[in-house]
């Protein structure tokens, strides 16, 4: 019994130190409450989560690895209710707990740029994919925040492009997203050119064929 107690005593301090740090990093940053129109129903199966997930904190003992998992996923609860500032704790708690895995990072990140603190999320995007080059989210991520966030200039974002393409395995969605921005920007035979590399590599897909038809027209009525 004593050691059952003393295990949780660690565990209470180890999440109040955790907590201590994640608040007074992000003491200074404002994060608004944003409403996501949710339904009463809604809102009661997202705190019974978050309820079920401090109950299982307790339980988690001293498994580091499974207290990093619930952090997130109470993060995430508060995030779908809309409580930015609760889930960007939780989320830090978590880097804190755990600062090899990209996960919490990546969460952050999606945090601060919901709030308007885009350099934030860059920073907290960069984090992860320091941890993780790999991950096909997260460059998506980085390089949508310089489109729509930062106001990244072409061609630092085709830059990002390349460096993201030369860094996962699967391309499908950066190269359409690649081939979008070039269509945004008005460069036609760019976004010609990757559709048709879709095209070349996925079978079975209507709808690329239809992009590189669609863009064929464009440029052959020379728009």
């Amino acid at each position: 019994m004593k050691k059952i107690l003393g295990i949780i005593l660690v565990i209470i301090i180890l999440l109040g130190a955790i907590y201590y740090i994640a608040f007074y990093e992000g003491a200074e940053y404002k994060l608004p409450q944003v409403d996501r129109h949710l339904i009463d129903s809604d809102i009661e199966i997202y705190t019974n989560k978050i309820g079920d997930a401090q109950a299982l904190m307790v339980e988690a003992g001293e498994d580091i690895g499974l207290q990093y998992n619930i952090l997130n996923h109470i993060g995430a609860q508060y995030y779908g209710l809309g409580r930015l500032d609760e889930a960007f704790n939780y989320y830090q708690q978590a880097s804190v707990l755990i600062p090899e895995k990209a996960t919490s990072f990546k969460e952050m990140s999606k945090v601060m740029n919901e709030a308007g603190y885009y350099d934030l999320a860059l920073e907290y995007i960069d984090k992860s994919l320091a941890v993780d080059t790999f991950s096909t989210t997260a460059w998506e991520m980085k390089i949508g925040l310089m489109q729509y966030g930062l106001n990244s200039s072409f061609d630092e974002i085709v830059e990002m492009y390349d460096v993201a393409m030369s860094s996962v395995s699967n391309k499908h969605n950066l190269m359409t997203m690649y081939a979008r921005y070039m269509e945004e920007k008005k460069e036609y035979q760019k976004a010609l050119e990757a559709w048709e590399e879709l095209f070349s590599v996925v079978e079975n897909q209507p709808l690329y064929l239809e992009e590189v038809d669609r863009l064929k027209g464009i440029i052959n009525n020379g728009n």
